[in-house]
């Protein structure tokens, strides 16, 4: 009897010990990129913009190049947040934007473009959920003047993500921040 209920007692440590694993192991599955750069507002470093998708598709301009693979992801965006956060300097930038992404691919984000002409840098990260598809995408535009932070959450292919990311439409992204003028 007294076997019997050590091995009860064993099963069950051993039961809540896995269960504490799994736990901590999803801690990071449930946080989104919204998490992340709201942290930034409660540090002060920058604010929180929110635009409803359909206002943003409404500001598109057809013919400028890019835009309508834009179009096509906003279709498929259920809310849009811009982290805005001026800067005085290059190191801050560069520090803030490696904050940033790291902090991101801690949540799984992973890079699949990246943009540097000189003046800006562009960082293209995306979630992916289950399927092909991605569930979120961030865009970090940066220069020594200031990071804008894009968050996309919605259900996008891979194929309207790409299409973003080609040489014909890569300017817009620098651009994003047109939103919020």
């Amino acid at each position: 009897m007294i076997k019997t209920l050590i091995q009860a007692i064993a099963f069950t440590l051993a039961l809540l010990l896995v269960s504490s694993c799994v736990n901590k192991g999803d801690s990071n599955s449930s946080k989104s990129s919204s998490d992340v750069l709201k942290s930034y507002q409660e540090q002060e470093v920058g604010r929180i913009i929110s635009v409803p998708p359909a206002m943003a598709a409404l500001l598109l301009d057809k013919a400028q190049p890019g835009n309508d693979s834009l179009a096509s992801l906003l279709s498929n965006t259920q809310k849009v947040l811009f982290l805005i956060a001026p800067l005085d300097s290059k190191p801050k930038e560069q520090k803030l934007r490696e904050d940033i992404a790291s902090q991101l691919n801690e949540i799984n984000f992973r890079s699949i473009a990246t943009m540097d002409n000189g003046h800006e840098q562009v960082i293209v990260k995306t979630l992916s959920s289950e399927g092909e598809n991605y569930s979120e995408m961030v865009v970090i535009v940066s220069n020594h003047k200031a990071l804008v932070c894009v968050s996309f959450l919605g259900n996008f292919s891979q194929e309207t993500v790409a299409s973003l990311t080609l040489p014909k439409n890569i300017d817009i992204l620098p651009e994003l921040n047109r939103f919020l003028q």
